[in-house]
């Protein structure tokens, strides 16, 4: 059974822009769940003597009014309920604010060892927003010059569009979704701008195989 795509391209385009609108109106008056990469904040990655639980730590944070923030288990085991590596993101708190969370979890869920203590910059969060979009737009301008000289301008056109909607539909799907956005999240747009780029290419290659043997006649 052959499903032809083309012939029913209308529900195609109507099912993407619904959805774009949609996102887009998430973006505008939802906006992102940005992580501390971009908002700026605290990281405490810790050892603890025994294993803990992600409930252990967070009822100490939450009496510390940090109840929101992100506790990861270090662990080879993806379904492990405990470890000894705990790793802590909270959002911008001060020095004695810190000491105080890690006093607290010292006396009620168990001694540790500290291997390491950073803060995140909003500052840094701003440059790296600004870099991602100065770098999503760089590529978009080469490929443009690329795609005219190996093919016409009109694909390139068409080939900048297709490149903005794959970006829009995955900033769409994470605000939607009010899925969090770290710096793992630029890495992983710029491999969609990738991997968008190169199905381009190799759809446009076989674009013009196929105008080789195109009729004058044919539309």
């Amino acid at each position: 059974m052959k499903f032809s795509i083309v012939k029913r391209y209308k529900i195609f385009f109507a099912i993407t822009i619904t959805f774009l609108i949609i996102g887009i109106g998430s973006m505008l008056f939802k906006g992102f769940n940005l992580g501390i990469d971009f908002t700026g904040g605290s990281i405490m990655d810790l050892e603890f003597k025994n294993p803990v639980t992600v409930s252990q730590v967070r009822e100490v944070l939450k009496e510390k009014n940090l109840g929101n923030a992100i506790i990861q288990l270090e662990s080879s085991d993806s379904n492990a309920k405990s470890s000894k590596g705990v790793l802590i993101r909270t959002g911008v708190i001060s020095d004695e604010q810190r000491q105080q969370v890690m006093t607290d979890l010292k006396s009620k869920v168990g001694d540790f060892a500290i291997q390491r203590v950073e803060n995140v910059g909003a500052t840094v969060g701003g440059e790296l927003i600004q870099q991602a979009v100065m770098a999503i737009v760089l590529s978009w301008f080469l490929m443009i010059a690329y795609i005219t000289i190996r093919f016409e301008f009109r694909f390139a056109l068409a080939a900048i569009v297709a490149l903005i909607i794959d970006v829009l539909v995955t900033l769409s799907y994470f605000s939607l979704f009010h899925m969090e956005l770290d710096s793992s999240f630029v890495a992983a747009l710029l491999t969609v701008v990738g991997y968008s780029v190169n199905g381009t290419i190799v759809i446009f290659d076989r674009i013009r195989e196929n105008l080789k043997i195109h009729r004058r006649s044919e539309s």
